[in-house]
């Protein structure tokens, strides 16, 4: 019942599998939130938006055009976090698309 501990579990291998946003049923929930969300605030619609396509996009695809293979890992306020340098790379564009959209 610990969201920390779930979630090093997850990170360090000792959970499989996949939450429910990335199966149909969640795909297809929170793309009704972002479709709310365009009505609400734009601005929110396309910064939920981005980060939730991209990520799916990098999860299905495995995209690496640049062939960067190594891994980070992360830890801040008792949480861990294993991730590709080209996902980071990923995430620096997407933070300057979306400050971008403040502007």
């Amino acid at each position: 019942m610990n969201i920390k501990h779930a979630w090093n579990r997850a990170i360090n291998g000792l959970y499989k599998g996949r939450s429910f946003i990335h199966h149909y049923i969640g795909i297809i929930l929170i793309t009704l939130i972002i479709i709310l969300l365009y009505y609400y605030n734009k601005t929110w619609f396309w910064i939920i938006g981005l980060g939730y396509y991209s990520h799916l996009f990098m999860d299905y695809t495995h995209l690496n055009i640049l062939k960067i293979k190594e891994k980070m890992t992360i830890k801040e306020f008792g949480m861990i976090e294993k991730i590709n340098k080209f996902e980071i790379l990923l995430d620096i564009f997407l933070i300057i698309g979306i400050i971008l959209l403040f502007l």
